[in-house]
């Protein structure tokens, strides 16, 4: 198989400058975690997630309306139609991305970890244990700690989610996540029809990791089968599972380690 077969097409866009609130609408309507940026049709920069989060993050203020072009990936990662997976899987790794646009002269699809994964669940049935290749360290918050607090240490960790501890697993808290979150914001003053970003009487209150993070956790063992796992995560829409042999946590299982092992075949 090759990017062509297992791209996701058609290839939906935004301008620089159209505004993050245009980014999130996409992703909700189309099911997908990242846009190309194009103008005059050549691509110049990507937006996803983790993009989003940051701006998040570094403003700490409600960024639906600031443009793309403050808080893209100018770094686009590209490939052929003919470039097969597992090559695709070390592009990614190597370019710290989640996505590679699929291009022949202008943009024909998009592979993503999601891609991936679903490629790896119909060829490597049978081939190795989730255990083999899971993340053992597994990087936890609480649901108090506020999401900029969650969002800083996925960046530190070079991690796209966490799993939130109380006195047990209560849930998981991904990029996704905090990519659909918005800052509650209290008007001190009058109405004022100015920009919050140039008021003065506002005050930004921060959102909790348990405000936002998934309560429905989904679990694994180290001795299920790889691919079993993978569609179980294509099943639930989700990136990750915890990794549990009944008594302890032993890690966490992500479309991210799959991609490792794909790069390794």
């Amino acid at each position: 198989m090759r990017a062509y077969d297992i791209m996701t097409s058609p290839v939906y866009y935004v301008t620089p400058n159209d505004s993050i609130a245009r980014v999130r609408n996409l992703f909700l309507k189309h099911d997908i975690s990242s846009v190309p940026v194009l103008s005059e049709m050549k691509p110049i920069g990507m937006v996803g997630e983790p993009e989003i989060a940051d701006a998040f993050y570094q403003a700490r203020e409600p960024i639906d309306e600031f443009p793309v072009s403050k808080v893209m990936n100018r770094n686009v990662t590209s490939v052929s139609p003919d470039a097969i997976p597992e090559d695709i899987a070390r592009e990614l790794l190597e370019k710290h991305t989640k996505s590679a646009l699929v291009l022949e002269n202008e943009p024909l699809g998009i592979v993503t970890k999601t891609n991936l994964l679903d490629y790896f669940v119909s060829n490597y049935s049978g081939k190795v244990k989730v255990g083999d290749i899971m993340d053992r360290n597994i990087r936890t918050v609480r649901a108090q700690h506020s999401i900029f607090h969650a969002i800083r240490k996925m960046k530190e960790e070079g991690v796209n989610r966490l799993v939130v501890l109380d006195s047990d697993i209560i849930g998981v808290l991904s990029m996704k996540d905090v990519s659909f979150a918005s800052p509650k914001v209290k008007v001190a003053g009058r109405q004022d029809p100015a920009p919050l970003a140039l008021r003065e009487d506002i005050q930004i209150q921060p959102i909790t990791v348990g405000e936002v993070m998934r309560d429905q956790v989904y679990t694994t063992t180290p001795e299920t089968d790889a691919a079993k796992a993978g569609r179980i995560m294509l099943e639930k829409h989700i990136g990750s599972l915890v990794v549990s042999d009944g008594s302890e946590i032993k890690g966490m299982f992500t479309k991210t380690d799959i991609a490792k092992y794909l790069a390794r075949s």
